[in-house]
């Protein structure tokens, strides 16, 4: 996880230890039905870390792994970035995978 905390550490938008509820509740409060997205640090059944990608669709949290591999980061497997701040700027840009663009970051407090 060095490698995605260095490139995340300062993003207002991702959030190492929040927990699932709260990450819920936070995006459900947010006053945009679509598009508020946060990525959240997470430790897998294996002990392994990964990074978490929440987006607000409606009244509906969706959740998306973001994997890491040795041709960078990714959520679709034909489009890999070398960090994750470059994948949520793509993600931004074109909804991809993903019911909507990324629209507004949910900030942490």
């Amino acid at each position: 996880m060095d490698k995605v905390d260095s490139d995340l550490r300062n993003k207002p938008w991702y959030h190492r230890t929040i927990t699932e509820t709260d990450a819920r509740t936070l995006l459900l409060k947010t006053r945009y039905s679509y598009g508020t997205y946060l990525v959240m640090g997470n430790i897998t059944q294996g002990g392994k870390s990964e990074c978490v990608l929440k987006v607000k669709v409606n009244k509906d949290i969706q959740t998306y792994n973001i994997k890491h591999g040795e041709h960078g980061f990714w959520i679709q497997k034909d489009k890999f970035f070398k960090t994750i701040s470059e994948l949520i700027t793509h993600y931004k840009k074109e909804r991809g995978c993903l019911p909507v663009k990324l629209y507004v970051p949910c900030m942490r407090g």
